[in-house]
Parts: C-alpha cells; sequence; structure tokens
C-alpha cells in the first residue's frame, strides 16, 4: 500500500474509532497522551471495538506514563489477554 493509501486508511479507521474512543481523543487533546500513544489506542478500538469500550479510561491510566514503545506492549498484552495466548495479529491489525 503506498504512503498515501496507508495514510487515507488509517484517517477513516481513525474516523470509525471516534464514536468508541471519545475518552481518548479527550485525553490527547488534554495533553494526558502523545499522538503516537494515541494512535495506538486507536488502533486498538478498531481492533476489539467491544472490549475496547469496557477498558478505554482504564488503559488511558495505565499508559499515560509510559513510553510509545512501552505504551504499545502493554496494550499489546493487554489485547493478548483479550484474544488469548498465541492469537496471530494480521499486519494491518499491528499496533506500530
Amino acid at each position: 500500500m503506498s504512503d498515501g493509501r496507508g495514510r487515507a486508511h488509517r484517517l477513516v479507521a481513525n474516523s470509525r474509532a471516534i464514536a468508541s474512543a471519545r475518552a481518548t481523543f479527550r485525553a490527547w487533546g488534554g495533553g494526558r497522551l502523545s499522538t503516537d500513544q494515541a494512535q495506538a489506542l486507536l488502533d486498538l478500538a478498531n481492533t476489539v471495538h467491544d472490549e475496547f469500550d469496557g477498558a478505554e479510561t482504564r488503559l488511558i491510566d495505565i499508559v499515560e506514563d509510559l513510553s510509545v514503545t512501552d505504551t504499545r506492549r502493554a496494550l499489546g498484552y493487554w489485547r493478548q489477554s483479550v484474544d488469548g495466548p498465541g492469537t496471530v495479529i494480521r499486519e494491518s491489525e499491528q499496533l506500530a
């Protein structure tokens, strides 16, 4: 996927996450999360939306003081706890 198409795909996915990730947008807008941290949470909201809805504010509390790398790691652990160990995550769903 070209950079432009990839970026467009991500923007569309982010727009879909607005309804289910309002706390993430508020935390990002309020400076609690970096842009990269917010993007990692939005990626998660787009892939496991039902589970994310109930955990969003707790996940924000957990990652807000972490580095981006540690944020991705923590969210990956959480995702594995939701999906189960050994779950294969497609490349398009990876928390990059």
